[in-house]
């Protein structure tokens, strides 16, 4: 697996089918891609995503589920960066009005989670350069809490960050940029999404 410099802004799908999107070139995967490229999907495609009651999209190589909404975000995307890798890198998107989040799911052998941390936040910087500090929603800490966070105001005076934690081989990155008033909104997002994260995904069973 070779590492790539890229960003990521958040991809707001139309229409219901699962039929794949042309994807965002800034909407580029962390690292560990390879070169099949990427697909963006509205509802699961049955091969690296599979439907489960409720709506939710179940990625069949973590048994991690995608809601179709949490906390009053909706899922506006699944994204599959290379079907080579049978799953090993992939997304779920979440919109509400000006405020988004992208859930990275990423199969990193070998790597550490502090070194992943730093190419991503080099890679969220490039993408959308700090103005300001910002302090993150939902402070890091102990399982299920997120190992890693970094939070800045961008340009537009939005607040844009991303927080990390690592289960086994997976590298889990939280991205999101959000309008100042929804801070608690995308607090309550991040916890309840590592709850279920870290209660869904255990590292033996990777």
């Amino acid at each position: 697996m070779r590492l790539i410099v890229g960003f990521v802004v958040a991809l707001a799908l139309i229409g219901g089918s699962a039929q794949a999107q042309v994807i965002s070139p800034n909407d580029r995967p962390p690292p560990g891609a390879g070169g099949d490229g990427p697909a963006v999907f509205r509802e699961p495609d049955g091969q690296i995503f599979e439907a489960v009651e409720g709506g939710g999209a179940r990625h069949k190589l973590t048994g991690f589920i995608c809601p179709l909404e949490i906390e009053s975000f909706t899922r506006s995307k699944l994204a599959v960066f290379d079907r080579s890798e049978g799953g090993r890198d992939v997304a779920c998107g979440y919109q509400r009005d000006g405020s988004w989040f992208t859930l990275y799911l990423t199969r990193l052998p070998g790597m550490s989670g502090e070194a992943v941390f730093r190419t991503y936040v080099r890679q969220a910087e490039d993408a959308a350069p700090p103005k300001g500090e910002a302090t993150a929603p939902l402070a890091p800490g102990v399982p299920p809490l997120p190992g890693f966070s970094r939070f800045w105001i961008n340009a537009s005076d939005q607040v844009d960050g991303l927080w990390m934690s690592q289960i086994g081989d997976w590298h889990i990155k939280l991205r999101v940029t959000y309008e100042v008033q929804d801070e608690a909104a995308v607090k309550a997002f991040a916890e309840e999404l590592y709850r279920q994260l870290h209660d869904q995904v255990a590292a033996p069973e990777i």
